[in-house]
């Protein structure tokens, strides 16, 4: 063989070799990343709908806690239904996730408070289905004060709430409990409350140990549907909730959870879905009877999912299992356009490599040697090596100068790319800290926000409980705001939350104070270290401060806007909760609005 033919043979299998090994090394890495890119990103997509489940299907048992708190202390009593309608008005209000908020009588009378889960018209509602009307379900529109306003329809005549599930589950049971998915048995002409329900009910007792009912908050399962589909609309995946039967409670997808009928009611079940992914999804998920969480990369068709699923168990109800399938290809496209490009890439170098070896074969002989072992120290990285190659031929010449200045191109160049990487980076960080910072902070107040709040006050619990140190927590609500907003307008309204907000910036100057907005026109202190005499005392310094502010409202009976703020104090020594001192405050910032407004009330330590 000549030594041209030797040549061209020897260094372009090499080269097409290492070109083929760089490749696949470069396509693995970018799969891997893939991977890894798509796993976090489930995770967090996980993450986000676990937490937002638990906290959808806590609503109703904090409501319910509340009110049955209420009754047993004479705050509220169902033997005055006008009142407690308007009640559960407020806190329907404060809840949009709640479908219905009600209480049945031992007589079977029933009051409640709705919130239609379908139609384009979302206000509120009163149902009301009393002895004096022969117990005929009669439905109104609230009106502004919170009152029966216009008949929408009257039906469901000697209608007996002793019947409903949510009745029947509370006198079993004993004591608060989930009752089972149900219909809604309402008369609507449009139809608003076509659809499904599940909630937690509990008996009523007044403060003499007397049994005055069964009270119940209601979510539809449509709304945990509607809520499903747009959390996984951004991920561009499916996600759906089953009960351990397999009945479906909510999807993200179009198809139905249930089928309803004049004469028919019919859940529909994992299997029966009108979705051959939710089908097969349902059938992987069955294989897998011994874990309760977990994530699996899974065919379905042409399509692979990364498939998560967890098991949650409400307290004194169901147990969920909560499942989440994000395709592939999400994160494919990247290294799709990876792959294209280094295909290129590498039929570029192998078209310049064979040229430059065939040059090679032809005019350079003697110097070959020493250029094979420069271009080896090349390819290792190292530029600043310059072999002395003296040869008679011109083209081996000039490979030796092009040489040198492609290794002196690319010293300049990764240079640069460090340079632009390292540059890249100290951005990235910096936007990752202000993403951070605004995730903490409520963009009309720039006080913190209802995360940073949970955050801080189980760091502070914690840390009450580590040193024996008082922890005080004020909960406070601007009176009449409602009243306030519809007068002055929105733009009003948020000057006057932002006027709100200076005050308390004002007042939490230490360390350990936490000033956040907890919802809506509430919002909270956090100070660690405060006894319960100095929290009264703050609590009265801001509520003082802001009523001379004399922020005018009209609508308002003091003219002028005020606060009304509850105080609950942890002390050194007692054992308790975040939850419970948060119930504590709230309880007393009740108690402050129920007594007239404009001022502070103690839980008590």
């Amino acid at each position: 063989m000549s030594l041209k033919r030797y040549i061209i043979l020897l260094l372009g299998t090499g080269l097409v070799l290492l070109v083929a090994i760089q490749w696949w090394l470069t396509y693995q890495a970018a799969e891997s990343m893939s991977l890894r890119l798509q796993t976090r990103l489930a995770e967090e997509v996980s993450s986000q709908v676990n937490d937002k489940v638990r906290q959808f299907f806590e609503v109703p048992r904090q409501v319910v806690s509340l009110n049955v708190a209420q009754v047993r202390q004479g705050v509220i009593d169902p033997r005055e239904p006008e009142t407690m309608t308007r009640n559960f008005l407020l806190q329907l209000e404060q809840q949009p996730l709640l479908t219905f908020l009600s209480t049945g009588t031992p007589e079977g009378e029933y009051f409640a408070a709705s919130r239609p889960p379908l139609g384009e018209d979302r206000g509120l509602r009163i149902l009301q289905a009393s002895v004096d009307n022969h117990r005929v379900m009669s439905l109104y529109r609230a009106d502004e004060r919170n009152r029966p306003g216009e008949l929408i329809d009257a039906g469901n005549d000697h209608y007996d709430a002793r019947l409903r599930p949510w009745f029947v589950a509370a006198l079993a049971m004993g004591r608060m409990s989930w009752y089972p998915v149900y219909r809604y048995a309402i008369n609507d002409p449009a139809g608003d409350y076509g659809t499904m329900g599940l909630g937690i009910s509990a008996p009523l007792y007044g403060a003499d140990d007397q049994f005055v009912g069964v009270i119940s908050a209601d979510l539809s399962i449509v709304q945990l549907s509607r809520w499903l589909s747009e959390v996984m609309e951004r991920s561009g995946g499916v996600a759906f909730i089953t009960e351990s039967d397999g009945k479906l409670l909510a999807n993200s997808t179009p198809d139905p959870v249930y089928f309803l009928s004049r004469d028919e009611t019919r859940r529909i079940s994992i299997r029966e879905s009108d979705s051959p992914l939710l089908r097969e999804l349902g059938e992987l998920l069955e294989r897998q009877t011994e874990s309760e969480q977990g994530r699996i990369l899974h065919q379905i068709g042409d399509e692979r999912y990364l498939v998560d699923w967890v098991s949650y168990s409400l307290q004194d109800g169901p147990t969920l299992q909560i499942v989440q399938a994000i395709p592939q290809t999400q994160f494919m496209a990247p290294m799709l356009d990876l792959i294209r490009k280094l295909l290129l890439v590498a039929a570029g170098i192998l078209l310049l490599g064979m040229l430059l070896i065939t040059l090679v074969s032809i005019w350079v002989t003697r110097p070959l040697v020493a250029l094979s072992r420069w271009a080896t120290r090349l390819g290792r990285g190292d530029w600043t090596y310059r072999p002395d190659i003296r040869t008679p031929v011109m083209e081996v010449s000039q490979l030796s100068q092009a040489l040198g200045q492609m290794a002196y191109r690319m010293a300049r160049q990764t240079q640069d790319l460090e340079q632009q990487v390292a540059a890249r980076t100290r951005e990235l960080e910096q936007a990752n800290r202000e993403l951070s910072r605004l995730s903490r902070t409520d963009a009309l107040t720039g006080l913190a926000n209802r995360r940073c709040f949970d955050e801080v006050l189980a760091r502070e619990w914690a840390r009450t409980r580590r040193f024996a140190q008082p922890l005080s927590l004020l909960m406070l609500d601007i009176d009449w705001f409602k009243a306030y907003n519809d007068h002055y307008g929105h733009v009003a309204g948020d000057r006057c939350m932002q006027l709100l907000a200076d005050v308390l910036r004002q007042h939490t100057q230490r360390a350990s104070d936490l000033a956040a907005r907890y919802g809506g026109e509430e919002f909270a202190i956090i100070c660690g270290g405060l006894d319960h005499a100095e929290a009264l005392g703050l609590a009265e310094d801001i509520r003082d401060m802001l009523e001379h502010k004399a922020l005018p409202h009209e609508n308002s009976p003091l003219q002028v806007i005020t606060v009304s703020i509850g105080v609950a104090t942890l002390g050194r020594q007692e054992a308790c909760s975040p939850e419970a001192l948060i119930r504590a405050a709230d309880l007393a910032l009740y108690r402050a609005k129920a007594s007239g407004r404009n001022r502070v009330v103690s839980s008590g330590p």
